[in-house]
């Protein structure tokens, strides 16, 4: 689907209706720019970002935690999640990123062989463990 035949406002309405049902919603938005200014972010409990080695994907990456606070989304539920695509183990994944990443994921061609306790484990816990606190608008 193109991004440009998608409906914002029903969306919203798809979210809204699955989180009063209090069903976990994933929303997977791409790495454009685009989706920054549905404002459909501001509506989740958590919002990660992820990034890699490459450097159009870090760059997307700080734009996306630089801009999404102006969007109603507090910087509290943003996580960022480095996956290293490439397992190039660098020595400073942070380079070039405007804050840590919160998980680091290794390249593992089956989800069977992570590592215990896996960094996908690490990223449930944080989601599952405490739930940001919403500032009044």
């Amino acid at each position: 689907m193109n991004t440009d035949e998608i409906r914002v406002d029903t969306l919203q309405r798809i979210i809204d209706l699955l989180q009063a049902e209090e069903y976990t919603v994933v929303l997977d938005l791409g790495r454009g720019t685009l989706p920054l200014q549905w404002r459909t972010h501001a509506l989740c409990d958590w919002v990660i970002i992820v990034t890699s080695n490459e450097q159009k994907s870090r760059e997307l990456a700080n734009i996306a935690l630089n801009s999404l606070p102006n969007y109603g989304v507090d910087q509290r539920s943003l996580l960022l999640v480095f996956n290293d695509v490439n397992n190039a183990k660098p020595k400073d994944i942070s380079a070039d990123l405007v804050r840590p990443p919160d998980v680091f994921i290794q390249h593992h061609p089956d989800l069977q062989e992570l590592p215990t306790p896996s960094p996908v484990t690490r990223l449930w816990a944080l989601i599952t463990s405490t739930k940001p606190k919403k500032t009044p608008a």
